[in-house]
């Protein structure tokens, strides 16, 4: 086994395929959310990327964070009010 397979190891999906390409990219999710003090799961590796591409956008688009802020308010308006199994449309 690799150095870079037992890094992995502990980061396997269920299938056993290593749910990150690299083990750096593992490392640099587990920092971010480190040095959020958050707790180590799905939810806050999402959560830290989608804030990390927020960002990106805000920094070299014309669009800034208070037009995500609305249209994230939008998304979860439309998906909150979509029947289970219907597609999410925004109006």
């Amino acid at each position: 086994m690799t150095d870079s397979e037992a890094t992995l190891k502990p980061l396997l999906s269920v299938n056993g395929d290593p749910i990150f390409d690299e083990a750096w990219q593992a490392e640099a999710l587990a920092k971010i959310a480190e040095s959020e003090n958050a707790v180590d799961n799905q939810e806050t590796y999402y959560n830290c990327v989608l804030s990390a591409l927020e960002q990106l956008v805000a920094e070299h688009s014309e669009i800034d964070q208070q037009a995500m802020a609305y249209k994230r308010q939008d998304w979860e308006q439309a998906y909150l009010s979509t029947p289970h199994g219907q597609p999410v449309r925004l109006k």
